[in-house]
């Protein structure tokens, strides 16, 4: 009994920053556009450093917050900062090609 399973034809997501073919360069060397930066790139170029700021910064905020007390506004707030946090960090080592590990 055998299943086939086929990869299902989704077009490439427009925030993932893939490999362009130039068509314009005589090279058949996949190009890269440079002026965009993805979360998901950024997050991909330091992926052992985005993991371990963000468990020292939820180390951080579980010692510093009362967690279990805590609102769902100030819940919100204080996920959407660590997000935020973490993006910025990540995209910024990618911007400025900054590999920590």
């Amino acid at each position: 009994f055998l299943i086939k399973i086929r990869k299902p034809l989704i077009p490439p997501s427009p925030y993932y920053n893939t490999a362009v073919m130039s068509s314009s360069s005589s090279s058949s060397t996949p190009t890269t556009h440079s002026s965009n930066i993805c979360l998901v790139s950024a997050i991909d170029y330091n992926q052992f450093t985005f993991f371990l700021l963000a468990n020292l910064s939820t180390g951080l905020v579980n010692m510093s917050v009362d967690t279990i007390y805590t609102g769902p506004v100030m819940s919100l707030i204080i996920l959407g900062g660590h997000l935020v946090f973490l993006s910025i960090i990540s995209i910024l080592l990618h911007k400025f090609k900054i590999k920590l590990v």
